[in-house]
């Protein structure tokens, strides 16, 4: 899977020691928190290897912001985004993979460490999924169901009251179907 034609952003951004994977946090997080990610992110590498029974093939890198400006110029840059997506993905997200440049980007404020480990294994299991599939286009449902059931068996991982009313609202209501959800986009719209 090629990962040339990675682009850097301006945001400084400092390379920690991680062992399985390209590790940058924003210098701006805590001391504490980025040697904290660094581990997390070598643990989450061997959990997604071990639960797809193969190693990934491109070094995962992980792009780690300190707060949703910083996060929302890194994709700008680092993915080409629009100025229209990069806020609308630094408003709703905590992380995005972009599966153009096998980069995952967090937004630290969004949860602090405590959300880091669920949204690195969410990241890396879409990077699995991309690379076991030889990038084949997946239903968006799949690949996002596939990485939240990783996500929730992380350490810290949890889910909102909203979240689960919501979720159970509309599998009751059938108001959103799968099919509906098969395109990346129509799933973010929905």
């Amino acid at each position: 899977v090629p990962t040339a034609g990675r682009r850097a952003t301006t945001v400084p951004l400092v390379s920690l020691p991680a062992a399985r994977a390209d590790v940058r946090v924003q210098s701006t997080v805590p001391g504490v928190d980025a040697v904290a990610i660094a581990a997390l992110t070598d643990r989450a590498v061997v959990d997604v290897e071990t639960r797809f029974g193969r190693g990934v093939s491109a070094r995962p890198r992980i792009l780690v912001f300190s707060d949703a400006a910083s996060f929302a110029q890194g994709v700008r840059e680092v993915f080409g985004y629009s100025d229209e997506t990069a806020q609308t993905v630094a408003e709703q997200y905590g992380g995005i993979f972009d599966r153009g440049t096998l980069t995952i980007a967090l937004n630290w404020s969004s949860g602090g460490l405590s959300r880091m480990a669920p949204a690195i294994a969410h990241g890396l299991t879409h990077q699995m999924v991309r690379e076991a599939t030889g990038a084949r286009a997946l239903p968006a449902w799949f690949d996002e169901g596939m990485a939240t059931l990783v996500e929730q068996e992380q350490p810290a991982a949890t889910w909102s009251d909203d979240d689960r009313v919501v979720g159970r609202a509309l599998a009751a209501t059938r108001a959103v179907s799968l099919a509906r959800l098969e395109p990346l986009a129509d799933r973010h719209a929905a």
